[in-house]
């Protein structure tokens, strides 16, 4: 718990006791056993046996321990729900590095000490239609016994913009308790608002083309970056578009602007400079 409460890793590169790679689990548990003689001792039998020793300190019991507090968490969390009785629900979700399609649950609720808002589940989704994301969040509901009648609010992923096919509509919670009110995510709607008003206009996407040349160019090679970086010295560098991110395209051209002489110069004298090749 102390570990997972502040975000940090638990395995390491080893499961070997005294070793500096073995993680911060087993590092937290070598720390406690200096105080400690019973773990003191279950250590120093234990420590460098191998594989099929019952030890407790695999990374298999690891993950059991893990499993055993996230659902002893996510029962204390649904517990404050009930006593809480209404609730809003905010969905959102992202690709992760295995181009699984991950669902986050997360639930706002009111306690008499304040407002409270917990994440609950990270879910795979198989398609992004509103219907798939409203069936696994009424499933997951359903399942640990949280009525959706107590759903006062719901804030789900907004469609994709047009052209075609058309935009799938907003989760049915809405159909299952009258009073959950449908609230869009206004970031992420401010950002398409951006983003398409930077695309409309065919001058702003060629400038916003050449705005990106510069950091494109002199990113590719750390030799170059350096110059650029110690020409404009306290002044900003050049910055990279975003497609999430519509105040970058503001970010960008400040930078740029603001350090043009500079970049000029920079970029003049690469050109002259007789150890860069072609690229």
């Amino acid at each position: 718990m102390f570990l997972c409460e502040r975000g940090l890793p638990i395995r390491g590169d080893d499961e070997v006791i005294g070793s500096v790679h073995n993680g911060n689990y087993l590092g937290v548990m070598e720390l406690l056993s200096k105080s400690d003689t019973f773990l003191a001792a279950h250590l120093q039998k234990h420590a460098k046996k191998g594989s099929g020793n019952v030890n407790y300190l695999s990374s298999t019991v690891c993950n059991e321990l893990i499993n055993v507090l996230g659902r002893k968490v996510l029962s204390a969390i649904v517990a404050e729900v009930r006593r809480a009785k209404y609730y809003s629900i905010s969905v959102g979700s992202t690709p992760d590095v295995s181009h699984t399609d991950q669902l986050c649950l997360t639930i706002r609720y009111v306690l008499p000490e304040g407002p409270v808002e917990h994440f609950l589940t990270f879910a795979p989704l198989l398609n992004h239609t509103g219907k798939e994301i409203a069936d696994v969040v009424l499933d997951f509901l359903q399942m640990n016994k949280i009525p959706i009648s107590d759903c006062r609010g719901q804030s789900p992923p907004p469609p994709p913009p047009p052209p075609p096919p058309p935009p799938p509509p907003p989760p049915p919670p809405k159909s299952r308790c009258e009073f959950a009110e449908f609230v869009p995510c206004m970031a992420h709607s401010l950002n398409l608002i951006g983003t398409c008003a930077a695309e409309c206009c065919t001058a702003a996407v060629t400038l916003f083309g050449i705005v990106q040349r510069p950091y494109v160019y002199l990113g590719k090679s750390t030799y170059r970056w350096r110059k650029h970086r110690d020409a404009l010295k306290h002044m900003p560098v050049v910055k990279c578009l975003s497609d999430t991110r519509w105040s970058a395209r503001a970010d960008a051209g400040e930078a740029l602007a603001n350090g043009f002489q500079q970049n000029i110069m920079v970029l003049d004298d690469l050109a002259m400079d007789e150890h860069l090749n072609a690229e």
